[in-house]
């Protein structure tokens, strides 16, 4: 008997270890969205490493999508299906995070996580915070500028860079004239997706041409579409002349970034965050290219605007908050940050990872991809807006393009505005907006004047 005992306790020992080690082999799971696919070679090794060493349990999965992404997200938000962290840059933080989508992280973030990240030089109400809820970490600072490929213009024997809209459009002319017999191009533009092409253009040449953004005027509280004629109609003008890329109406970002690796294009805008790391990771290119200045009318009436102050956010309705928090500071520790700037893949708006950091190679290489005196940030307009009929970007999209039936850019504004402001009375009316109005809003200094 007692050595029966002894044989079934041992035996109940075995089982118990057993299912403890099953307990302890059970992780949870933090998923991460992401359509920053440049980032992607850096960020697997990095998700790799937490996995292995974490002490927390976690497995993180991360996922990158293509240029549906905030429709993506929509659709699994509302499906309650969303991942547990996601990319939240322009225009997804306005559509997610900022209406009600993103975790406040008031009471998981450290006074010296938020020391870190700038404290209130980085932090600030539509650029991260909602209301006094911190809903992103700030880490990174972008804007658009005119990429150009230097060997193009020294083929067709342009020696100055393009400052203007009528210097863009000519030299875009002349290229195309030039070196279209070998299948080169002076210009192009994304419009398969309209809001991805004007996002990257059409916004910001607003600010400093007009002191709007998105159409909106801050110190009126109301939008004005009839300013931005002029930037339309440039655009315009470069498809009339037929100085553009065959087929930009069926281009997305990426395929259009691979013709321009393969030297086809002679210009067009991007963001200073990610173009350096397409070419160098995404689309490897032999071709010389380099940023130039946004273009505009040669009078400036605000500051360049920047997107920054936001990476990732955490969707409310996580199940696994705690967790998912974890790894969002692990990925915005100063290691892993420091690596990415290093690498080129984002401009840090954080000083001590600058500080800690050698100059990365594509500043050195590019240096106006770093923040200029003329660059900085503004904030957003009203959100929630529910906007009848077709939205601003296909609009212009289609004036743009010569589609019959958009030819008359001043109708086209007025309809605009009548439909926009309709839309952003009935919204504060009904309390599902709330206004955004800066008396004394200054496009030259929008920090000094929202606050």
């Amino acid at each position: 008997m007692k050595r029966f005992l002894a044989t079934l306790c041992a035996v109940m020992l075995l089982v118990t270890s057993l299912a403890g080690m099953a307990v302890a082999e059970e992780k949870t799971k933090v998923v991460i969205w992401t359509n920053a696919r440049a980032d992607y070679d850096y960020m697997l090794p990095v998700i790799e490493k937490y996995n292995e060493t974490n002490q927390s349990n976690i497995e993180v999965v991360y996922e990158v999508y293509s240029d549906n992404f905030q429709q993506v997200l929509e659709l699994a938000f509302d499906t309650g299906n969303g991942p547990d962290i996601y990319y939240s840059g322009n225009p997804i933080w306005a559509a997610l995070s900022y209406t009600g989508r993103a975790l406040p992280l008031n009471d998981m973030l450290t006074d010296e996580q938020y020391q870190f990240h700038g404290g209130e030089k980085n932090f600030g109400e539509t650029i991260n915070m909602k209301d006094g809820n911190i809903l992103s970490l700030p880490y990174s600072i972008s804007t658009v500028r005119l990429v150009y490929n230097k060997d193009i213009f020294a083929r067709a024997g342009i020696e100055k860079v393009p400052e203007t809209f009528e210097e863009v459009a000519a030299v875009a002319k002349t290229i195309t004239e030039k070196l279209s017999g070998e299948g080169i191009y002076g210009f192009a533009i994304n419009l398969k997706s309209p809001a991805s092409a004007l996002g990257r253009t059409l916004d910001y040449m607003m600010q400093p041409t007009c002191g709007l953004t998105n159409g909106y005027n801050f110190a009126t509280g109301r939008y004005e579409f009839d300013k931005v004629t002029e930037i339309v109609a440039f655009l315009r003008q470069m498809f009339a002349d037929g100085s553009t890329f065959p087929g930009c109406d069926q281009l997305d970002i990426d395929p259009l970034r691979t013709q321009f690796a393969a030297g086809r294009i002679g210009m067009y805008y991007s963001y200073t965050g990610a173009e350096y790391g397409v070419y160098n990771k995404q689309f490897p290119t032999e071709q010389e290219w380099d940023f130039a200045p946004l273009t505009g009318n040669g009078t400036r009436v605000g500051i360049q605007g920047a997107d920054g102050g936001k990476w990732y956010a955490i969707n409310k309705d996580t199940k696994v908050p705690e967790q998912a928090f974890e790894v969002l500071s692990y990925l915005q520790s100063k290691d892993v940050l420091v690596g990415s700037y290093e690498a080129g893949l984002h401009i840090s708006m954080i000083d001590d990872v600058i500080a800690a950091s050698e100059t990365p190679e594509a500043i050195k290489l590019h240096p106006l991809m770093a923040k200029q005196e003329t660059d900085g940030l503004w904030p957003l307009p009203p959100t929630g807006v529910a906007v009848e009929g077709e939205n601003y970007y296909n609009v212009f999209s289609g004036h743009i393009l010569g589609i019959p039936g958009y030819e008359d850019l001043d109708a086209l504004t007025a309809d605009l505005n009548a439909r926009y402001n309709a839309a952003l009375d009935k919204g504060i009316a009904d309390g599902t907006v709330q206004p955004v109005v800066y008396p004394n809003f200054d496009p030259m200094n929008p920090a000094a004047t929202m606050n």
